[in-house]
């Protein structure tokens, strides 16, 4: 299931009247429970304002909602790449070795119905994305992880 299938679904949990639109509480609660980001009265006010084209009343369909979620979405990711790159970097330099990576990505997809990737075609694809071709670095990481900004 891909994000926008598992907006669509928290989406209808949060529209309990089935009216295909929320409003602020409902955001407020998301922002909070499930990012982990509680949202200030103004910050609120101005997600709802935008989303809803300065009409609250008419409420926030899906598609603003998958919208107005992407700059938040892409920071989480950010931080779990972060966190993720500060274990495997447990020296604190900075960048970690390609050689190192490739244990872990192969553990990775090991019995997750993923083709086993040999040690050069994960070589290869980290050196891709990297502006090293002996280590990644987190900015590198990042990107592969989150994607382009």
């Amino acid at each position: 299931m891909d994000e926008k299938q598992v907006l669509l679904r928290a989406f209808e949990q949060m529209d309990r009247s089935g009216s295909k639109a929320i409003g602020a509480k409902e955001i407020e609660r998301y922002f909070k429970n499930v990012l982990g980001s509680p949202l200030n009265e103004q910050q609120l006010e101005d997600i709802v304002s935008e989303a809803t084209k300065n009409d609250p009343s008419s409420g926030i369909d899906f598609e603003r909602f998958y919208q107005l979620l992407q700059p938040a979405l892409k920071l989480k990711k950010e931080e779990q790449a972060k966190k993720a790159f500060s274990q495997l970097d447990k020296q604190g330099k900075g960048a970690v070795p390609i050689e190192e990576l490739v244990p872990v990505m192969q553990a990775m997809t090991a019995g997750k119905g993923m083709t086993r990737l040999s040690e050069e075609a994960i070589k290869k694809m980290l050196r891709s994305g990297c502006s090293d071709s002996k280590n990644v670095t987190l900015a590198d990481f990042t990107k592969m992880l989150v994607g382009r900004s």
